[in-house]
């Protein structure tokens, strides 16, 4: 066989390719995948005539399925099966699976390096911890002015920082070398547009200035004293005083609105609130602009006065009537004007046309602007809940096809798992089970054993941990009992940061753009479906007068919980394009119904084989 240089190599059947370990991806290990590469190098180094496609081949062999799928995605739009430039897929490899790291952050942590004592490692262990850190310090690229730079980022440590620290760092990640006075110029700048930018929110401030008393001291005090103390107390404000004397005479009570006493001394009782029209947006509000494109008819002066949600008063221009047409026939309705951004559909204006909610667990039945049939019974009003025939009888059938993922009790996702990350210089915060009632043992005993049962918690064996977190009980609204741990006693402190971001309202709307049929799939006790790893259970330990008890799975109240379990679920319909999702709640969005019911299975059968449950009320 020969080459495409002309060099004649032995058939591929005379090569004896090399055995490669299996890769494992470790995400708690943020250079697991470039380590592998260097064992699979040093194989490669020791077997002859291997071209890149031959390297390529036998990395894409070990894979497993799922990890293959992703390289598979990642080099496209080449195919694997026929990639060869071996040197391209390794950077694509890291990059999949490897955490990149800014030059910052590896000197940061060398700084931080700590050795506990040849009790936790030996000396030898943290000497070779040193030389990997200092490797990576770059110290060929290190002067007094990257010393300068590293020392000022390090430096601003304060939360109000945060703004002017993320500055500081986007720069030296671009520009690694930028100089000290660059730097200084660049802070200096944002200080000076960070005052500059309050400038428009100052207002005048009016004050009534008070005429001091000019009387000597101990003629004051003889005045006051020379006063009988009254009978009753003072009914502005319950003090030991005359009510002329009081500082509160003029003053208006936040309970009932009247003059001349506060809510401490109330005899009215609470006012009675009544939220102004708009607050219960009973009225349908028509911006300016919106206003001229409907012709600008006749307005006459406001009947009622509105308010904004954040209770500032808002002048109406006036209101009309008009004739609302829908499919059931024209409906008369009053329509106010005024200068708002976006115009506001009133509850009067959903009520008269018996606008519809969809159920929150069933699709849509029909698509927006689908013709409904003629069997169609009228839309329901706002108060129904009833979900349609057809589509409780569709809802029904995905329960017996996806019968796991509708079992009652917690699922268990087969697939990820979350480490959390302690800070290089953390320390084990221990702090012991908080007092309580006979009564309230008794609620915190059946709550952890409702939870063993479930396996989301176990009790310690050996009875005692580095790290413990008190636990204790607090009531729902609905009055039932909720077994709750304070992380931000100290454990939170410890976490290192993920750097995993949560998605916004308008990475959504990108997403589902010109879809009209939606699914909204709930996850009950979502964080309780995926399970920790051995280390992050033993951080997770709970100090309880039963003992010591640690989860199993994901606990409410980590700080660094909403991100890792976001990375999850996007992993995990991150080639579904037509699903999205915000922490527990999946969306699923469709043009139409036909192609819905596609969507909505592949989206079940995807959780079902990640082992996640739903509920469907």
């Amino acid at each position: 066989m020969a080459t495409g240089d002309g060099t004649n190599i032995p058939p591929t059947t005379s090569i004896a390719f090399p055995h490669l370990p299996p890769f494992i991806h470790d995400p708690t290990n943020p250079t697991s995948a470039a380590t592998w590469l260097k064992q699979v190098e040093i194989k490669y180094k020791f077997t002859a005539n291997l071209t890149d496609d031959h390297k390529v081949g036998l990395v894409a062999s070990v894979l497993d399925s799922q990890t293959f799928d992703r390289v598979s995605r990642a080099l496209l739009p080449a195919d694997i099966t026929t990639f060869a430039d071996w040197a391209k897929f390794k950077d694509v490899f890291v990059s999949l699976f490897d955490t990149k790291r800014s030059l910052f952050a590896d000197r940061y942590n060398t700084f931080q390096i700590e050795w506990l004592g040849p009790v936790h490692e030996s000396i030898q262990e943290y000497v070779s911890r040193v030389r990997q850190a200092v490797n990576l310090f770059d110290c060929s690229n290190f002067s007094a002015n990257e010393l300068s730079t590293l020392v000022v980022l390090m430096g601003m440590k304060a939360a109000a920082l945060e703004p002017l620290r993320s500055l500081v760092l986007n720069t030296l990640i671009k520009t690694p070398k930028e100089t000290l006075e660059n730097i200084t110029s660049l802070i200096d700048n944002a200080l000076m547009t960070e005052r500059d930018q309050k400038l428009p929110e100052q207002r005048n401030v009016n004050f009534v200035k008070k005429t001091a008393d000019r009387r000597p001291q101990n003629q004051r005090k003889s005045a006051a004293a020379s006063k009988p103390p009254p009978p009753t107390p003072c009914p502005a404000c319950g003090g030991a005083h005359w009510k002329v004397d009081c500082s509160f005479k003029d003053a208006t009570c936040h309970a009932c609105g009247g003059k001349g006493h506060i809510a401490k001394a109330c005899k009215n009782g609470k006012k009675k609130h009544d939220p102004p029209a708009s607050n219960k947006n009973h009225i349908t509000i028509l911006s300016r602009s919106d206003y001229q494109r409907v012709g600008c008819p006749e307005i006459k002066p406001a009947k009622v006065q509105a308010r904004t949600a954040n209770n500032q008063a808002l002048k109406l221009d006036g209101f009309f009537n008009s004739s609302i047409i829908c499919a059931d026939g024209s409906k008369k309705l009053d329509i106010y004007v005024a200068d708002v951004a976006c115009s506001l559909l009133g509850l009067d204006f959903c009520n008269k046309i018996k606008l519809l909610v969809a159920h929150i667990n069933a699709p849509s039945s029909k698509a927006a602007g689908e013709p409904k049939p003629a069997s169609s019974s009228r839309a329901r009003s706002l108060s129904s809940t009833t979900v349609p025939a057809d589509v409780q009888s569709y809802v029904d059938d995905l329960k017996k096809e996806f019968a796991p993922v509708f079992e009652p009790g917690l699922g268990r996702c087969t697939k990820r798992f979350i480490h959390l990350q302690l800070k290089p210089n953390s320390h084990p915060i221990h702090i012991k089970a908080r007092r309580m009632n006979e009564s309230a043992k008794e609620v915190m005993k059946a709550e952890l054993d409702r939870l063993r049962a479930n396996s989301v918690m176990k009790k310690l064996e050996n009875g005692f941990s580095n790290y413990a977190t008190p636990g204790s009980i607090v009531k729902r609204k609905d009055g039932r009992s909720r077994f709750v741990v304070d992380y931000s006693t100290g454990l939170n402190d410890q976490l290192q940061e993920s750097s995993y971001q949560l998605p916004v309202p308008e990475d959504l709307f990108d997403r589902f753009a010109g879809c009209k049929v939606f699914t909204l799939m709930d996850m009950p006790d979502a964080y309780h479906q995926i399970p920790l790893d051995e280390e992050s259970q033993d951080l997770t330990t709970v100090s309880t007068p039963f003992g010591y008890f640690k989860y199993l799975v994901a606990a409410m109240g980590l700080k660094t919980l909403p991100s890792d379990f976001q990375q999850i679920m996007d992993e995990m319909l991150e080639d579904l394009p037509f699903a999205g999702t915000y922490l527990d709640d999946i969306v699923v969005g469709s043009e139409n119904t036909k192609q819905h019911a596609e969507h909505v299975k592949a989206v079940l059968k995807r959780i079902q084989e990640w082992g996640f449950r739903l509920s469907i009320d």
